[in-house]
């Protein structure tokens, strides 16, 4: 690694990414971010790439089987699903601590990069959601309020450095609410969203044409999400 320059470096991590080796990825990253000091824009958007899919399939196998668990009713073969229930579990936490080691050591650290500190921010955030989603009990709560106190990082973050209409406010205030209405059942977020949503349409004048798409699109999201709630919200918040 020491010999390899970084033009070489985003090559294999190009490569790894074409090729779906996604675990190789994800360990050249962080052999890179360690020796080779690169915390740029690129290095995290293959590190966010790498990480998603990893993650992605693990979930999936995880889900599979905790279905099949509860489907099963053999004891003995209960069991059996139990160990790999346990061993995909180990595996996703492997992931996300090494992960968050990397996000907090390497990339939040600076400031100075807008995209890329919010990026990272929302990396951390979703990698707590993911291991609040596997665990129960007192370790679920644990995390869910260490992922709430990130949650009131970021929107203060979001509230003093974004205008109202920037996409990265109007998509994180949707991913909150959408994690906290599937997951929790709480609905607590949907002033927040309206808000949010309220006061993005204010300023829709303001968009250039290169992000009218986006911004629009994920509008068109969280409008859809405060349609379909808004009789849970009322019920939950007496919004």
């Amino acid at each position: 690694m020491e010999n390899l320059d970084l033009n070489t470096i985003y090559f294999l991590l190009e490569s790894y990414q074409q090729a779906e080796r996604y675990e190789d990825g994800y360990n050249l990253i962080l052999t890179s971010i360690q020796i080779k000091k690169d915390h740029s824009q690129k290095i995290f958007s293959f590190f966010s790439v790498f990480f998603t899919n990893l993650k992605g399939s693990l979930l999936s196998q995880h889900r599979i089987l905790k279905t099949l668990f509860a489907q099963e009713q053999n004891k003995e073969k209960k069991k059996v699903i139990s160990r790999l229930i346990s061993k995909i579990t180990n595996e996703i936490e492997q992931l996300c601590l090494k992960s968050l080691e990397a996000i907090e050591e390497h990339f939040l650290k600076d400031k100075t990069n807008k995209d890329r500190y919010i990026m990272a921010q929302k990396k951390k955030v979703d990698i707590l959601k993911v291991l609040s989603e596997i665990y129960e009990g007192d370790i679920k709560n644990k995390l869910i309020t260490k992922y709430e106190i990130c949650e009131k990082q970021m929107f203060d973050y979001l509230t003093t450095e974004l205008p109202p209409i920037d996409i990265y406010k109007i998509s994180y205030v949707l991913s909150y609410v959408t994690w906290k209405s599937d997951i929790l059942n709480d609905f607590s977020g949907y002033e927040l969203a309206k808000n949010t949503f309220d006061n993005a349409l204010l300023h829709i004048d303001e968009l250039d044409e290169k992000n009218y798409k986006d911004v629009t699109t994920v509008l068109q999201l969280l409008r859809d999400w405060l349609t379909l709630h808004l009789e849970d919200a009322s019920e939950n918040t007496g919004f």
